[in-house]
Parts: C-alpha cells; structure tokens; sequence
C-alpha cells in the first residue's frame, strides 16, 4: 500500500517530479521510483474520464451535461509549466491507446472501452491539443535547446503517431469477411 499512498498524495508525487530535475544520478533513482508507484491515481482518473475538469471552473463528474471541446481544459492533464509531468500524462495516454500486447487476446469490452476513449478524446479536440503542446515544445528546443522539450517533442510525435497508424489500421478481421463469402 505505500506505493500507492506515496501515488495517492498529490503533494508527495510531485516532489518526487521535482527530483528529475536534479543531477542525473539523483534524477535516475527518483526515475526508478516513480516507475515502481502505482500510476498517479488522480491523474489517472482525469485522463481516463476525460470529463473532469472544464475552463469554467469546478469538476463536471457529477453533472449530465458533457464537456464540450470550448470548455474542456487540457491544462488539467497537460502541465506545460511541468515537463515530467506532462511526461507522465502522455504515458497514461499511451497505455490507454495500447494498453494490451499484440499477442493476447482483448475482450471486446477492453476494445470497446478503448475506442469510446478515443471517440471521446478526438471530440474534445484532443489530437488538437497534442498538436498545440508538440509546437510549443518545438519552439522551446528551438529558443532554449533543453534535452527534457527534446524527449518531450519525441513522446509528442510518437502519440500523435499512435493516433495516426490506429486511423489507417484495417477494419477488424470480421468485417473482411462478408466480402469474402460475397466473391465466392
């Protein structure tokens, strides 16, 4: 359970955050740590809903009415002002987007879940937003050449590749196979 208390409190997490910003052996173990946390709960929660906060203020959880992609405020998930956090969010994203390994099998609920999200986060202007964040770490390589925008630009491209390569992936095997049957 401490793992996950020490995930738990906000505060806690975030020194440890703070960490990888010291000398590179100081960074490493505080590296090391964090991986071996349970994922940041509250984080966690705020990606996977992708309804929790909004630009006017308050926590939509409870409400019926959804966000809409104006008021839904990205800032909640993507820390600009924090690279390692935002780091972090872009995992949690990433694990959502393959959060299975080729070789097992995926219940159709996972699939299903998996696809809402994306639906969800498309509408919300999502791809947008990691567009906007992958710029503005472009600029600040550019401006201050800091190697943590550089990993941050790279973890950007490789999601907004992810999300591209799902697009152009083939429709599941099944819907493939009524044209079948049809030419024989």
């Amino acid at each position: 359970m401490p793992r996950y208390k020490i995930a738990l409190n906000e505060h806690y997490f975030d020194s440890l955050l703070e960490l990888l910003e010291l000398d590179p052996e100081v960074a490493a173990r505080a590296r090391d740590t964090i991986a071996t946390l349970a994922t940041q709960p509250v984080l966690y929660s705020i990606v996977s809903k992708l309804e929790f906060a909004s630009k006017s203020g308050g926590s939509k959880g409870g409400v019926d009415e959804p966000d809409t992609p104006s008021s839904f405020d990205w800032s909640s998930i993507f820390d600009s002002d924090n690279v390692y956090k935002m780091q972090y969010s872009l995992e949690i994203v990433a694990a959502i987007l393959v959060g299975y390994s080729e070789e097992e099998k995926v219940p159709a609920e996972i699939v299903t879940a998996m696809a809402a999200w994306v639906k969800r986060f498309l509408e919300l202007q999502g791809l947008q937003e990691l567009q906007r964040q992958l710029s503005a770490a472009l600029s600040k390589v550019e401006s201050e050449n800091k190697n943590n925008d550089k990993k941050l630009a790279d973890q950007l491209l490789q999601l907004i590749k992810m999300f591209v390569m799902t697009a152009m992936e083939p429709e599941e095997e099944g819907a493939a196979e009524p044209e079948k049957a049809a030419q024989e």
